[in-house]
């Protein structure tokens, strides 16, 4: 488990860039022996969390279950450290911008980037199949699901490479962590799975479905289930009528089946896993040079969303 150690304070806060519900995230300073210093992301818990031992517990299970993933396209934590009696995780700093953000600032400029997209989704895959086949230390599976993959938890970095970020309210199956109360959804009710709207449940292939809404999304250039209401957005989700994407965007026709079968409402009908989808939404890029490369991606981000 990871060690809850008070702060050297060594991190030195430098700007806000974004808060929630139950943090406060920020740039810092790490500053080290010999002159050791990089920009790191500083994860303070509001103060309403550390009063609260179920909002506190949840942000250290955050801390200990993503501290065991370590891949290329998962935000890393780094440390978890506590200030006063506030608790404060230390991620990785991706200097670039949410994919939310990037969606926006090329549909201001007019485009459409497939290309550049499908690499996004097939990082954030890959970062989902990792976080899906995690680990304890005896090699036993946790089991664990992110249960809120959405664009605004998609850090696209300059480096042309997408992350998958914020496991605040992941569940380890094998821990026993089924922290959602009855009745009561975590995550953005757009990208939720029909399972879990209807019976709070999660699983690997719920993670599937919200990737599959990314996805969609990101390619069609228009929002797949929201509605004027949540209500509203809750039934078109629980009825996961999903339209073709070649209904918005013709040229990408070729892509239909994989998103009827990542969008299909029953569990057992979609992906067997995060790998065999970007397995096959590979195949099918590719034979249509659909798939662009790392430094393809960082150039856009470094175009259209330069001051983010």
């Amino acid at each position: 488990d990871i060690a809850v150690r008070r702060v050297p304070r060594l991190h030195h806060i430098q700007r806000t860039i974004g808060t929630g519900g139950m943090a406060t995230v920020y740039v810092g300073r790490a500053r080290g022996a010999v002159g050791f210093s990089r920009l790191v992301a500083l994860k303070r818990a509001h103060s309403h969390v550390k009063n609260d031992e179920k909002l506190a517990a949840s942000m250290k299970l955050e801390a200990r279950l993503a501290s065991r993933l370590h891949h290329a396209n998962v935000v890393s934590v780094l440390d978890v450290e506590e200030d006063d009696g506030d608790l404060i995780l230390i991620l990785d700093y991706v200097e670039g911008c949410t994919l939310r953000t990037l969606s926006v600032r090329v549909e201001e400029h007019g485009e459409r980037r497939p290309r550049e997209m499908i690499r996004v989704i097939l990082d954030v895959a890959a970062g989902l199949h990792a976080a899906h086949q995690t680990t304890d230390e005896n090699g036993r599976l946790l089991g664990l699901v992110h249960r809120d993959v959405s664009p605004s938890n998609i850090l696209v970095g300059v480096d042309g490479v997408a992350r998958i970020a914020d496991f605040g309210i992941a569940k380890a199956i094998v821990e026993g962590s089924e922290r959602t109360e009855t009745g009561v959804l975590k995550g953005k009710s757009s990208y939720m799975a029909p399972e879990y709207v209807m019976f709070q449940r999660a699983s690997a292939q719920s993670d599937l479905f919200s990737l599959g809404v990314v996805a969609w999304e990101a390619l069609a250039g228009v929002r797949l289930f929201k509605g004027p209401n949540e209500i509203e957005t809750l039934k078109r989700v629980m009825n996961a009528e999903a339209r073709p994407l070649s209904a918005h965007a013709p040229e990408l026709a070729m892509l239909d089946g994989i998103f009827e079968r990542a969008l299909a409402r029953e569990p057992s009908d979609r992906y067997a896993s995060a790998l065999e989808m970007a397995t096959d939404l590979e195949r099918v890029a590719r034979a249509h040079d659909l798939v662009a490369s790392h430094a393809e991606v960082a150039m856009l981000v470094e175009r259209v969303a330069r001051a983010e």
